[in-house]
């Protein structure tokens, strides 16, 4: 999925009024709870409050669902002293201080390699989270939730 699609996904919400009738037939139905479940397991959420019916999408679930990771393998960069992988943390740390050709070098990745997964930190929900006051803290970095193996 290209970038601006994944933008485009970020508040994606509809609301419904339904009357007092539709309401109380939507509830009972059994199709209600399995239609519920069956849009949860694609990551839309669904349910009725207060006589309006609800739709949203959980972007991470569902862009999982629908971009399934066909293909080749991720590729993971791994800091040479032991058998640990370099994190999103590590990187905006690294990003801070040194340019793009120089944390290729360090990375010892390919430069698409790198763009690729650069793109995906950007757009990660572990990028939105940080305050972009605190990237020189390391601890800071490490501490925010998402930080996954870039």
């Amino acid at each position: 999925m290209k970038v601006k699609e994944r933008l485009d996904f970020d508040d994606i919400r509809l609301r419904y009024n339904i009357s007092k009738e539709e309401l109380e037939d939507a509830l009972r139905q059994k199709n209600y709870s399995n239609l519920k479940q069956l849009f949860e397991d694609v990551g839309i959420y669904m349910d009725i409050k207060g006589g309006n019916l609800l739709l949203s999408v959980y972007v991470s679930d569902y862009l999982k669902k629908r971009c399934r990771n066909a293909g080749r393998r991720k590729y993971v960069a791994w800091k040479k002293p032991g058998l640990e992988a370099y994190r999103f943390s590590d990187v905006v740390f690294l990003m801070k201080d040194k340019n793009d050709r120089q944390i290729i070098n360090i990375l010892d990745i390919a430069p698409a390699t790198y763009y690729r997964h650069k793109k995906n930190l950007y757009l990660s929900d572990y990028y939105k989270r940080l305050d972009m006051g605190r990237l020189y803290d390391i601890d800071y970095l490490k501490s925010v939730e998402g930080d996954l193996i870039f």
